[in-house]
């Protein structure tokens, strides 16, 4: 049985009606949504209905499938995505009534009514809204997990991922590709993140509406933020933007009325789509590198701040990469002739390591060595 969400129709009805051509010139009003125009009423019954009528079923029918499993085991529900390969993904239950909860441990595989399907996938919206959700085990076969599938996910605390799983990791609870260069998800009702270096994308809805964060501090790695990805963060009070930035996608700060303080340490204004709240955002202080307020104050939507500070960046970027003398770099392991005492920051200033050292292996990213007084810039791949 199929169950319709009214607010989810009509939020898709919204969506999708400017994406609408009707064929007859004397439709003016396509753009408009259909439940905010009750004095132009007369647009079903003189536009074309049937062909509107028809459009607007398809669609409704097209959503509630979506929504609607074909199957529920193990307290999980299920969409057959293809019964010739025998593979399923994980959906919602189609009521926005009945939602997970609690701690969901998706399996590799599933078996019902005498079949075996394989799991590949998590459907976009497949846990949203589940409130009383803890925590979720992504299994070794899931490839794909819909965009912003955690939305409203208020309680979760973490997402793990089988280590044998190709395409996604996981560290500290939080949700990345296998390559670790997308953060896909942050867990809501977590309070701090240490985003690793080498992450270069964060992915829609990545932080949405997650409500007890205060601070975030972007490695200089990043070079884009998706749509959304930190709209809801209502106590996020200072964000620290990537040196590397070049894109900020639309709404990406929407609804942080705590935001106090942005760090652009960039020289370059990074490109942004619309991506703060005009009512909110535009008070904070935009602290921007020395001598950069001209171009900051000469490019949208930066020059809507009323608010630009300069300041100097401690940079890791104002450090030159050298030759070593007294030690090896070969992969990602440093050998040194003789122990030597050493200390290793990350690109966030984050001591990694530090003591007599012979050899150090690290993982791929930008790192300063402070050896034998002397501070370096040295590149793991």
């Amino acid at each position: 049985m199929h169950h319709t969400n009214n607010a989810a129709v009509a939020q898709l009805v919204e969506h999708q009606l400017p994406k609408l051509r009707v064929a007859s010139s004397s439709l003016v009003c396509r753009s408009t949504p259909i439940y905010s125009m009750p004095e132009r009423a007369c647009f079903f019954y003189t536009m074309e209905p049937l062909r509107y009528t028809a459009l607007l079923t398809l669609m409704i029918f097209v959503y509630q499938h979506s929504l609607s499993a074909n199957f529920r085991e193990q307290g999980i529900y299920f969409n057959i995505l293809s019964a010739s390969t025998r593979t399923v993904e994980v959906c919602s239950s189609g009521n926005s009534s009945i939602t997970y909860n609690g701690t969901i441990s998706i399996p590799p595989t599933v078996t019902h009514n005498g079949t075996t399907y394989t799991v590949i996938s998590v459907a976009e919206n497949a846990f949203r809204n589940s409130r009383q959700l803890i925590s979720l085990h992504l299994p070794y076969t899931i490839s794909s997990v819909g965009e912003g599938t955690f939305i409203g996910c208020q309680a979760l605390r973490t997402i793990t991922v089988d280590r044998d799983n190709p395409h996604y990791t996981s560290i500290d609870g939080t949700l990345y590709n296998a390559a670790t260069t997308t953060l896909i998800a942050f867990p809501p009702a977590l309070t701090d993140i240490h985003i690793p270096e080498g992450v270069t994308h964060i992915a829609p809805y990545a932080f949405y509406q997650a409500s007890n964060i205060t601070t975030i501090k972007l490695p200089s790695t990043v070079t884009t933020i998706g749509y959304r990805s930190f709209s809801g963060c209502n106590a996020l009070e200072s964000m620290t933007l990537s040196y590397n930035l070049e894109l900020i996608d639309s709404q990406a700060f929407y609804y942080t009325s705590s935001l106090t303080d942005i760090y652009s340490p960039s020289p370059m204004p990074p490109v942004s789509l619309s991506p703060f709240d005009d009512i909110v955002n535009y008070s904070a202080t935009l602290h921007i590198p020395l001598g950069t307020t001209s171009r900051y104050a000469a490019e949208y939507p930066w020059s809507n701040f009323t608010s630009l500070h300069e300041m100097q960046f401690s940079s890791i970027h104002n450090i030159d990469f050298i030759n070593p003398t007294n030690y090896i770099l070969h992969n990602n392991t440093l050998t040194f002739a003789i122990p030597t005492h050493i200390t290793i920051y990350n690109i966030n200033g984050h001591i990694v390591h530090t003591g007599i050292t012979s050899r150090k292996t690290l993982p791929p990213g930008i790192y300063l060595l402070l050896c034998n007084g002397t501070t370096s810039k040295i590149r793991i791949q």
